[in-house]
Order: C-alpha cells, then sequence, then structure tokens
C-alpha cells in the first residue's frame, strides 16, 4: 500500500476570493501543500427548488477569475512530483461526501479550511454529515466566521457592537506567495471532475452581471467615486435605482468581496470622494444584511415554517393558475408583471420592486408565501437565503410585526 502524501484542502463555498479570507490564509500559515477545491454539488442542482443556473454560472465565472489572478502568485519553491508551480481553485461537480471520499484514498488529509455556510437546509444537512465524516476521520475541520453572523450565540446582546468592531478590524489577508498547491493524479481528476454540465452552465448572457472580482471591485469603485451620489434620491425607482444603487448584492452574496471590504472601503471613500449621505445608507444596510443572516443562523425553520406560529391556519390552500400567472408576469398588473419578467431575465430587482411581487402574491392574490419564495430565490442571482426568506415573510406578514 503506497504512502499518503500529506494535504490541506482550502473549502470555498460562498467566498469566492482571494483577499481577506481567513481559510485560505490560515491555510497557507500552516505548511502544508494544498488544494483549493469548489465543489457544484448535484444534490443541491437537482434538489433544492431555490437555485438556478444563472447561480452556478456566477460560480463558475468567480472561479474563473480566480484563476486568472492566481497565476501572477506561481509558487517560489521546488515543484515535484505533487507539488505544482500554478496554483488553480479546482471546481468539480461532485457531492461533498464523494469528492472527500476520493481524496482521502488518495492523499493524508491532515486539515480542512472554510468559513461557515448560513444556508438553506439541504447546505445545513451536508455541513452536519460533513463534520462527522471529518470527525470519523481524525480530520480537522478550521471553520470561520462569514462576515459579522455569529454561530451558536443565545442572544443578540452586543451583537452590533461585535459587528462593528469585526468590520473595523485588519483584513485577513493570505500570503500568496507562500501558497504550495497540490497536483493532482490525472485518473483521480477525472473522477471527480463527475458529470458533465449542461451548455447553459458555460455561457455568458450580456444581461446578467458577471461574476469574479474582477467585476466586484470595479462596480465597487464606480458606486464608490460616483453613483453612491443618486443613491438615497433613486432607490425605490425601478429603474433608476439599477444604476444609482450599489449593484454589489450578488458579489457579497457569493463572496467575491467580504462585508469588511465594503465597508472599509466606503468608509474610506466618503473622505476622498464626497457623497457621504449616499454612503453612510449603504453602509447601514450592510449590518441589515448581516442582521438578517443571523436572524436565518439562530431560527432555520423559517425557511419552511412561519417565523410567527399563529398565522398557520390562515392561506392555507394554493391556487396554482394564479401562482402561474404570478410567476410568469401575466397576472395583468403592468407593473407587477414589469418586474417579474425583468427578474426572470436579468437577475436583478431592487428592493421596493422585489417587496411589491411577494405583497402581491400574499395579500392581492392570497397565495402561501411558500409558493412564491423558492420561485424568486431562482429569479435573484445574489439570492442570500437569510435575507430571502425573512424578508419574504416580513412581506407577507408572517412575521406578526
Amino acid at each position: 500500500m503506497k504512502e499518503k502524501s500529506p494535504i490541506g484542502i482550502v473549502w470555498f463555498k460562498r467566498d469566492l476570493r482571494l483577499s481577506d479570507h481567513k481559510p485560505l490564509k490560515e491555510a497557507i500559515v500552516s505548511g502544508l501543500p494544498l488544494l483549493l477545491l469548489r465543489l457544484h454539488e448535484p444534490e443541491i442542482e437537482q434538489h433544492s427548488p431555490d437555485f438556478d443556473i444563472r447561480h452556478w454560472r456566477f460560480v463558475r465565472q468567480s472561479i474563473t477569475d480566480l484563476n486568472l489572478r492566481l497565476k501572477q502568485f506561481p509558487y517560489s519553491g521546488e515543484a515535484t512530483e505533487r507539488i505544482t508551480l500554478h496554483p488553480q481553485i479546482h471546481g468539480f461537480h461532485r457531492n461533498a461526501e464523494e469528492a472527500f471520499d476520493l481524496l482521502y484514498n488518495e492523499f493524508d488529509i491532515r486539515g480542512v479550511w472554510s468559513y461557515e455556510e448560513t444556508g438553506t437546509n439541504i447546505t445545513y444537512q451536508r455541513d452536519i454529515r460533513m463534520g462527522k465524516w471529518f470527525r470519523q476521520r481524525g480530520i480537522a475541520w478550521h471553520e470561520f466566521q462569514t462576515n459579522g453572523v455569529q454561530r451558536a450565540i443565545k442572544d443578540r446582546e452586543g451583537w452590533t457592537k461585535a459587528w462593528y468592531a469585526f468590520q473595523s478590524a485588519a483584513m485577513d489577508e493570505p500570503e500568496l506567495g507562500r501558497l504550495k498547491t497540490i497536483k493532482l493524479p490525472d485518473e483521480l481528476t477525472r473522477k471527480l471532475k463527475g458529470d458533465v454540465l449542461a451548455d447553459a452552465f458555460y455561457e455568458n448572457p450580456v444581461q446578467f452581471q458577471l461574476g469574479g472580482v474582477t467585476e466586484a471591485e470595479k462596480t465597487l469603485r464606480s458606486f464608490i467615486k460616483t453613483r453612491a451620489a443618486s443613491y438615497n434620491k433613486h432607490i425605490s425607482k425601478p429603474l433608476e435605482s439599477r444604476e444609482s444603487c450599489s449593484r454589489l448584492s450578488p458579489f457579497l452574496t457569493w463572496g467575491n468581496l467580504s462585508i469588511r471590504q465594503v465597508y472599509q472601503a466606503a468608509r474610506e471613500g466618503k473622505e476622498e470622494f464626497g457623497n457621504k449621505k449616499g454612503l453612510n445608507s449603504m453602509m447601514s444596510r450592510l449590518r441589515w444584511h448581516c442582521h438578517f443572516i443571523q436572524k436565518f443562523e439562530t431560527e432555520p425553520r423559517i425557511e419552511f415554517e412561519n417565523t410567527n406560529r399563529g398565522f398557520d391556519d390562515i392561506r392555507t390552500e394554493t391556487d396554482h393558475e394564479l401562482v402561474e400567472l404570478w410567476k410568469t408576469g401575466q397576472t395583468g398588473f403592468p407593473l407587477v408583471d414589469a418586474c417579474m419578467r425583468c427578474v426572470t431575465e436579468t437577475g436583478y430587482l431592487n428592493f421596493r420592486m422585489r417587496s411589491m411581487l411577494a405583497s402581491f402574491l400574499t395579500h392581492h392574490l392570497w397565495q402561501p408565501w411558500r409558493v412564491g419564495a423558492p420561485w424568486l430565490a431562482k429569479q435573484f442571482l445574489d439570492f442570500e437565503p437569510g435575507i430571502h426568506y425573512t424578508q419574504f415573510q416580513m412581506q407577507a406578514g408572517t412575521q406578526g410585526i
């Protein structure tokens, strides 16, 4: 039996960047040869009602962009049969257990580094299974706090103060010049690749925002320098908001930027470029972004259940014909239909119009929020479960507020 080479694995999830990345930073510090891994998981693709090919395209675009950036950091040590000079993030079409089983059979996995993920129930259950899988094999799984969201807290006392402290702290910058990555054997690579993905996965439709750190940084700069000036004035307008809103949400959802990067860039931008009112408003929404995800982290049942159970006995029946008219933008209400067709076509809609679609379904059409929330999640390029499900219930009136 051949001796297994010791390695570490950086498991990328919704953190597709190289800067302000604590798992990558700590993995490099370990000194282990590393595998940089991002999984496109068939169980999520096939069994989750809230994800769409537009999301997987964004992830693929993000990885492509990161791998171009990694070419700037070739390994400075000696290449061997197991060590490559050219680091890259490997994207495989495999479920987590399958992928790690294959890697465990080939390598001595000394540690796995990743961020905590506040996702849907399907990713939550996967993480529970993977935690058990790692423990059974004596593999240390190092998970780190994502943005300002805290795991396993008993209450929210001091949460806001801790959030501001986290966003104001120094960035977790990996020493990419020390990054040492492994070569995967050809046969193992073939097994890990999994089934061929649909052609649509490789397309880049121009009506959607393009994923990746390059686009994220460009969008952030343009907002701070100029577009923030119209932020408060046009935030509620369905057309003007497409330009005056930050348009950073998909980059935050998929981790091309951290909340801390945006917060600190906006804070510095106020001094350099002005636009203080617009930037202050956007910065306050960064905290609300984490506030809603924290709520979901603490009470994940709201993906499926009314936040306030006192509403369990109303809107219990579904009129599938009405729901279909709502989904396809054919209700006969021009603004409602225009907004639905717009978000289906482009993946973006401003907050006020998102709220209108949810409230129209649940109040005017009197349909259960559960029949609409997954559909809109599929349309939003920036689908963030913690924000989406808490907000949808807020518009449906099932939070009891």
